[in-house]
């Protein structure tokens, strides 16, 4: 199992200066959102959620910026076996071709 990151890893990552950029909140309360104090039990994105993503991301993959209009992945940008949680925070639409290479690693 890969190693949960700590909220000053969160910080460092570079879709979370985007997160904080979209979000109306300050870095610890986006960090908390998106770590929380315990593991999440809800793995997956719901249609509802994913509808959130893409509208969030504007339709756009965040990695390589290909329009995901034929389809897309819900994607957890600390992933969940790091400790993230299943939020709209936490999450972006991305290509499958991108979440599928990004697996469980942060970006």
């Amino acid at each position: 199992m890969a190693e949960l990151l700590t909220k000053d890893e969160v910080k460092e990552l570079d879709l979370f200066k985007m997160l904080l950029e979209l979000e109306d909140k300050t870095e610890d309360e986006l960090v908390e959102e998106i770590l929380g104090d315990e593991l999440d039990s809800k793995r997956c994105y719901d249609g509802h959620d994913k509808q959130a993503l893409w509208r969030k991301t504007e339709g756009k993959c965040p990695y390589c910026g290909e329009d995901l209009q034929h389809g897309f992945h819900g994607d957890h940008v600390v992933p969940h076996s790091r400790g993230g949680r299943t939020t709209i925070t936490n999450g972006v639409g991305a290509c499958p071709s991108c979440n599928l290479k990004k697996s469980n690693k942060v970006w």
